[in-house]
């Protein structure tokens, strides 16, 4: 059985949780930042959720530090609902968030498309290219001209698919199945954050141009090749 933390100051919402999928995973709680960050160090998870209104050490620092030691997935629960610093987070190291008050079946759901993105069969071993632009799956890297910069793990997957076909216009529906392995719920929100922010990772990394290319109405896939 899969372990999870679960990180909610809020004893309710801790007690909700807890009586929501104890029956399909065996879960800790921790109640502040600090208290996390002890009980990872001294156990493995498979999954963080992760509150961000936190007691001393707040959401937003733990995930700096819990990436320090573990690359286990983080899910952000939070009321925060602006795009801004949903970007902001995933750029810290979290796999997902999900706003508060939230569906426990869609908690649920966004939690076993987690896990499944860790299990070794859902790794490509493809090498891809495109222009100055290479992306090694397996080893997690991408570069721009032999410099390496940094994705999330969402990020790094859209880009693989983007780049193993780059002719091809992929919907959001479509990259979201790839890439969540999940069906699309037309979560508009999710797939317009993570999608921006790996565009202005790429165009930083790339000297300032935006080799992704938006069809509007249609969708997106890799566009002019980014010169030498």
């Amino acid at each position: 059985m899969k372990k999870i933390l679960i990180v909610e100051d809020d004893q309710d919402i801790s007690a909700m949780l807890v009586a929501s999928l104890s029956d399909d995973f065996e879960l800790e709680v921790a109640y502040s930042g600090r208290e996390a960050l002890f009980q990872i160090g001294a156990q493995n998870f498979d999954l963080i959720l992760l509150d961000l209104m936190l007691p001393g050490l707040s959401g937003d620092e733990a995930i700096i530090e819990i990436k320090m030691i573990t690359s286990t997935p983080i899910i952000i629960m939070s009321a925060l609902s602006a795009s801004e610093k949903i970007i902001e987070l995933l750029e810290k190291g979290a796999n997902d968030y999900i706003t508060k008050p939230f569906d426990v079946n869609v908690l649920k759901a966004r939690i076993q498309t987690q896990l499944r993105l860790v299990q070794p069969n859902t790794v490509s071993h493809d090498n891809v290219s495109y222009g100055t632009l290479t992306l090694n799956i397996e080893r997690f890297e991408v570069c721009h001209n032999h410099v390496p910069f940094v994705l999330s793990n969402k990020e790094l997957h859209l880009l693989h698919t983007l780049m193993s076909n780059p002719q091809k216009v992929y919907s959001k529906a479509e990259l979201y199945e790839k890439v969540w392995q999940d069906e699309y719920l037309y979560d508009e929100n999710t797939m317009n954050v993570h999608i921006s922010s790996l565009r202005r990772k790429v165009k930083n990394a790339c000297d300032g141009y935006d080799p992704i290319e938006t069809l509007w109405g249609i969708g997106i896939r890799m566009g002019k090749v980014p010169e030498l």
